[in-house]
């Protein structure tokens, strides 16, 4: 027999600091508008918007490595007569 067992975590919790995980700012907004005045009554807890802030995350690309070819394809401003030397 095999199970199968889909887990989906929305909030990470611990004391007095939460984490709302969503999909998008519009739904972070919405679970943000309904959650401070439960926290407030319930608990007596505020949201500090001073201390709150939104992370986007997203899939990271795979990156390759630069080539010289890649280098020299590149449009750059100014170009240094020596290597040794820098040039602003």
């Amino acid at each position: 027999m095999c199970f199968i067992i889909a887990l989906r975590i929305d909030k990470l919790e611990y004391a007095d600091d939460v984490a709302l995980l969503d999909g998008n700012a519009e739904t972070a907004q919405e679970r943000l508008s309904l959650l401070n005045p439960a926290a407030n009554s319930e608990g007596g807890l505020n949201i500090a918007a001073h201390k709150s802030f939104l992370q986007h995350v997203k899939k990271m690309q795979r990156v390759t490595r630069t080539t010289e070819e890649d280098v020299e394809k590149m449009d750059f401003k100014s170009q240094c007569p020596d290597p040794l030397f820098s040039c602003t």
